[in-house]
């Protein structure tokens, strides 16, 4: 699916933002959430908070993932419910190479 959208390099460069075996070995697990996002509508829903600070820390190097946004439906903060009953509109906050 790395090709799917027409970037075959976007996951070699996300793996190769992290010099540490573990969090590749995450970001690898879930580059196809990236890549579907990116290819759809840049969303994407999960409750993993670990994934999303990792994603926000290679946000700055990686353009793609600096426009996803990130909705976790198990935290009460988030609203997702309300944010996507309003149309998910883009917001900075939810944006992982935005301000939080």
């Amino acid at each position: 699916m790395a090709e799917a959208f027409g970037d075959s390099g976007f996951r070699s460069r996300l793996l190769r933002v992290s010099p540490l075996v573990p969090v590749r070995a995450a970001m690898e697990k879930d580059a196809h959430l990236l890549e579907a996002a990116i290819q759809h509508d840049r969303i994407v829903l999960s409750r993993d908070e670990v994934m999303r600070q990792i994603l926000r820390g290679v946000a700055a190097e990686i353009q793609e993932v600096a426009q996803i946004l990130w909705a976790n439906p198990a935290l009460e903060d988030d609203g997702v419910l309300v944010w996507l009953e309003g149309g998910a509109r883009v917001e900075g906050a939810r944006r992982l190479g935005g301000q939080r």
